[in-house]
């Protein structure tokens, strides 16, 4: 039950994903043939987003 209350909360908030950006440190990433760094940091800050939203899942239970 509680996967499914954290899946409605992610789903409810992630409009608001903007709110946790300014909190999130994003590393050196250097570039690396073949691969979209664009992507791969946006990916990055998504994980570091839900971690975000997780510590205020928890924090509200």
């Amino acid at each position: 039950m509680v996967l499914n209350n954290r899946c409605f909360f992610y789903h409810n908030n992630w409009d608001r994903k903007e709110e946790y950006n300014d909190e999130i440190w994003m590393p050196y990433f250097e570039e690396i043939d073949g691969y979209v760094m664009d992507a791969f940091k946006e990916e990055y800050r998504n994980v570091q987003i839900l971690k975000k939203m997780l510590e205020e899942f928890r924090g509200n239970q």
